[in-house]
């Protein structure tokens, strides 16, 4: 997670007055970054449905997003999502660097490898249906096998981490 760059910071005030060119040119800017991003951090004390559109985006893409709200302003929508990348979080300007800390460690341990695999077109179509049958996207069944193959040689992965 690379913290030294912080890449969208819009002021609300400004954000909500930008003529028709302006917002395409951020709605752009915006979803390349949380595209490019590893953690999406949304600060929601103040209610938007631009907000939650940019969230809904980066879940979709599978991206860890902490949602950042002060006291008596809790966003009630997201509380309903159930996502193990969604992490609501309250805070104060007095323990804003301590909550994000450990917001931000949890997402760290939370983040998927992204990881491209070349095969021949034969397996691919096996890949589809086997994948199909079992209702869930490919890559979910390949990780699937993949736990299942490490659970009968963790032991042996073990010890091989020792050497």
């Amino acid at each position: 997670i690379n913290l030294n760059e912080l890449p969208v910071i819009e002021n609300p005030d400004s954000f909500y007055t930008m003529n028709e060119s302006e917002i395409k040119q951020t709605h752009i800017r915006l979803s390349l970054k949380i595209k490019q991003a590893d953690v999406i951090i949304i600060e929601t004390t103040t209610h938007s449905l631009t907000m939650g559109y940019y969230v809904k985006m980066a879940l979709d893409l599978d991206k860890p997003v902490i949602i950042l709200y002060q006291k008596n302003s809790k966003p009630y929508y997201f509380s309903g999502i159930e996502n193990d990348k969604l992490q609501l979080v309250e805070y104060s300007l007095d323990n804003l660097k301590d909550v994000l800390s450990f917001a931000l460690n949890y997402a760290k341990e939370n983040l998927d490898i992204r990881f491209n695999l070349f095969i021949a077109s034969e397996l691919n179509e096996y890949l589809k249906w086997a994948a199909g049958k079992q209702h869930m996207a490919r890559s979910n069944f390949v990780r699937n096998l993949i736990i299942e193959h490490k659970k009968e040689h963790i032991k042996e992965y073990e010890d091989d981490l020792k050497k």
